[in-house]
């Protein structure tokens, strides 16, 4: 099978694509980190306050966590997306040979650092809600 010339369109795409990736994967680790100061930052404000405003303060650290694991996964959703596209285009422009020797897979579902990125963030609101007591 004979590969496909790449028109400027589909460059483009394919440019917008793989940055678009870089961008996501980048943004998943910039979430957790920020997650992670939100949290200390709660856990901070919530030395020496009553039992009701602690409370409030774990409802907080709750939300953080929660919203945190909602924006990681729509991140990943999106790259899913981009991966598509990506996929797409390996199968027009690649013929069989060129995407087993340049290793192109753009439809692999790379959740495992999703996973851990999710994990980290539950662990990090659950251990926070727990020092909060």
């Amino acid at each position: 099978m004979s590969a496909k010339q790449m028109g400027p369109n589909v460059a483009q795409a394919y440019k917008d694509a793989t940055d678009n990736l870089i961008y996501l994967k980048r943004d998943q680790f910039q979430v957790t980190y920020y997650v992670w100061l939100m949290l200390a930052a709660l856990y901070i404000l919530s030395n020496g306050r009553s039992p009701g405003e602690k409370l409030f303060l774990q409802g907080g650290a709750a939300l953080v966590g929660f919203l945190s694991v909602s924006l990681v996964w729509n991140f990943h959703a999106s790259m899913e997306k981009f991966r598509s596209r990506l996929n797409s285009i390996y199968q027009n422009y690649f013929n069989d040979d060129e995407q087993r020797i340049l290793q192109l897979e753009g439809a692999n579902p790379h959740c495992f650092v999703t996973f851990l990125l999710t994990l980290s963030c539950v662990f990090a609101s659950f251990f926070t809600i727990y020092l909060m007591k």
